[in-house]
């Protein structure tokens, strides 16, 4: 990496972190492609990979009190761990522009309805009937194509939890799936001392920025809040179509 490659990745990863401290997603979301430019695509999801666990360990912990204040939790987590192994082993055989076609709808969809319906919400009966069904959902995705968030997202965005209960129910099943991640990439030898130092080095600034997205997060309205995850969740859909396409 040049002086300036190594100036554009920091600033980056800082963006990234604080975006994602704001609304509990987008960390690769904005990274991987950037990154991508400069460096071989499986170095940067294996680089990639360790500060998006950890700033998802971060989130975590900030927000933990807000525990009482999720919903489902417990069993998107658990659901999400069951689909994210049988993702891996059952999905392989299904083409990957099929799944992400049905994800990039899912996302319009959501968006588009968020757009016409902004007070919509999932009422509890219906969450606890279904959390079973979206966490399984999330976890074959994240097994089967590396991402969970459009599915994830929306369905907590739904909840119409407060700020940092929505915040730390994202985190949390991130976490799940990117330990994981992490755990498969060492295993599968994706690991050698460059991109493990890279790795560790992104972790300075992610936890720097994290803060900076957090004191921002606490003194938006719920408007512009939800505005902001809406417009990530929207970004997510055109890297999903265009991941499609390429592929």
């Amino acid at each position: 990496m040049s002086a300036a490659e190594l100036v554009l990745a920091l600033v980056v990863i800082s963006t990234a972190s604080a975006v994602k401290a704001l609304t509990g997603t987008g960390f690769p979301l904005l990274v991987i492609p950037v990154l991508s430019l400069v460096l071989p695509l499986e170095a940067v999801v294996a680089i990639v990979a360790l500060p998006n666990a950890v700033a998802n360990v971060a989130l975590v912990g900030r927000e933990r009190s807000s525990w009482p204040a999720t919903r489902d939790l417990p069993t998107l987590l658990g659901f999400g761990a069951l689909g994210a192994i049988g993702g891996v082993f059952i999905l392989v055989s299904v083409p990957e522009r099929a799944l992400l076609a049905v994800l990039a709808v899912l996302v319009v969809g959501f968006v588009a309805n968020s757009l016409w319906r902004p007070e919509f919400a999932i009422a509890p009966t219906w969450g606890r009937k279904l959390s079973p069904v979206v966490g399984l959902a999330a976890g074959l995705s994240q097994g089967a194509l590396g991402i969970s968030g459009p599915i994830v997202v929306p369905w907590i965005h739904s909840y119409r939890l407060p700020r940092n209960a929505q915040v730390l129910s994202v985190a949390a099943i991130y976490l799940l799936a990117g330990l994981a991640q992490v755990a498969a990439l060492a295993l599968s030898g994706e690991y050698n001392a460059e991109r493990l130092g890279l790795g560790l080095a992104a972790i300075v600034p992610t936890l720097a920025a994290i803060p900076v997205g957090a004191r921002y997060r606490y003194r938006l309205g719920r408007a512009t809040f939800d505005r902001a995850v809406l417009a990530v969740i929207a970004v997510s859909g055109v890297s999903i179509l265009v991941r499609a396409i390429a592929g």
